[in-house]
C-alpha cells in the first residue's frame, strides 16, 4: 500500500505535458499545426499502448520526468491517417518535444529552419514570438523513433545530431537536440 500512495505522490509532484495546448495555437505554433502535430503523437502513442497519465522520461540535459496527458481518442480513420509511420514518428516528436524544451526552457517555437540546415527550429522567448519579433535565442534539433531497436537507440540518434551539427557552420546561439522515444516512452536532450 506504501508503495502506491508513493507512486501517486511522485505523480503529483511532475509536471504534465498536456497535449490538448498545442490545439490552442500556443507554443509558438499555429493552431492547425498544433492538431496536426498532436494527432501524430497520438498515433504514436497508441501503437506502443500508452494511455493518458503516462511517464515521459528525460534524460541528458534536464533530468525530470513528465506526465502525459490528452483527451482525444485515437479512432481508426486518424490511424488510417498516419501510416507512414517514419512522418507519424517524427511530427509526433514535434510535438512533445515542443511542449518539453518549454517547459525546460521557458522558449517557444519561433520559426521553421528551412530543410538541410543544422536545426529544425528557432527558438525565442514567449514576449518576442507574442509581439512579432523573430530574436532567436536558440534552435531546435528534433528526431523520433517509435520503438527503439538495436542499431537505432535514443543515444545513437543524439550522438548523431550532434555530430551533424557540430560539423556545420558556426552559430551564435545554442542549439538543443531532443530525442523522443515512444516504446517507453522517453527523450534525451543534449545542448550543443
Amino acid at each position: 500500500m506504501s508503495i502506491d500512495l508513493h507512486c501517486i505522490q511522485q505523480s503529483q509532484l511532475m509536471k504534465k505535458l498536456n497535449l490538448d495546448e498545442l490545439r490552442n495555437g500556443s507554443y509558438g505554433i499555429s493552431k492547425n499545426i498544433g492538431a496536426f502535430l498532436t494527432e501524430a503523437a497520438l498515433v504514436c502513442l497508441h501503437l506502443n499502448q500508452h494511455p493518458p497519465g503516462t511517464t515521459l522520461y528525460v534524460d541528458g540535459f534536464s533530468d525530470k520526468s513528465f506526465i502525459l496527458d490528452w483527451s482525444d481518442q485515437v479512432t481508426p480513420a486518424i490511424v488510417r491517417s498516419w501510416k507512414d509511420l517514419n512522418e507519424a514518428t517524427e511530427y509526433g516528436a514535434t510535438a512533445l518535444a515542443t511542449l518539453l524544451i518549454q517547459a525546460i526552457s521557458g522558449l517557444v517555437i519561433g520559426g521553421r529552419v528551412p530543410q538541410q540546415e543544422q536545426a529544425d527550429y528557432i527558438l525565442q522567448r514567449p514576449e518576442n514570438y507574442r509581439i512579432n519579433i523573430i530574436e532567436p535565442e536558440a534552435f531546435l534539433k528534433v528526431s523520433g523513433i517509435l520503438t527503439e531497436k538495436r542499431g537505432n537507440t535514443i543515444n545513437m540518434r543524439v550522438e548523431r545530431k550532434e555530430r551533424h551539427i557540430k560539423q556545420g557552420a558556426k552559430r551564435n546561439y545554442p542549439t538543443y537536440i531532443i530525442v523522443i522515444e515512444f516504446g517507453k516512452p522517453k527523450s534525451k536532450i543534449a545542448k550543443i
